[in-house]
């Protein structure tokens, strides 16, 4: 069972005036991360989520994708981190994505959920959680 970031009283609320908020739940992945010696060998389940915050862009209008931030270069960019090599810690990983996230000039802000569901059989996952505020 993943946490679910997408609740509305999860996250902080932008500084000022209206904002849309992208997306993306449960992303799953394969990657090598982990500090032991057999979390090199082999890849492990990851959960990434992230939720943007964005400036409302009234060219959501013209319904193009020119005109508003391309969550599918987002979630590419989740991945390319991902494949890079070998990454110790979740809260590096986790960091990574909120660089990423916010190098693009419409994102405010940025809540990262990273998880690793196969860590232990007694719970559902080990997971981070942490939030960027660009600037």
């Amino acid at each position: 069972m993943q946490t679910q970031i997408a609740n509305s009283n999860a996250s902080p609320a932008p500084a000022e005036g209206s904002y849309t908020k992208i997306i993306v739940k449960n992303l799953r992945l394969n990657m090598f991360i982990g500090v032991h010696d057999h979390e090199h060998d082999k890849e492990q389940a990851v959960i990434v989520s992230v939720e943007l915050t964005v400036d409302d862009n009234p060219e959501w209008k013209k319904d193009s994708i020119d005109a508003v931030l391309n969550y599918e270069s987002i979630v590419s960019g989740i991945k390319f981190i991902a494949k890079r090599g070998h990454i110790n810690l979740l809260e590096t990983y986790a960091g990574y994505i909120a660089d990423f996230c916010l190098k693009e000039p419409q994102v405010r802000d940025v809540m990262v959920l990273v998880e690793k569901p196969d860590i232990f059989d007694f719970v559902d996952a080990m997971a981070v959680e942490l939030y960027r505020i660009k600037g």
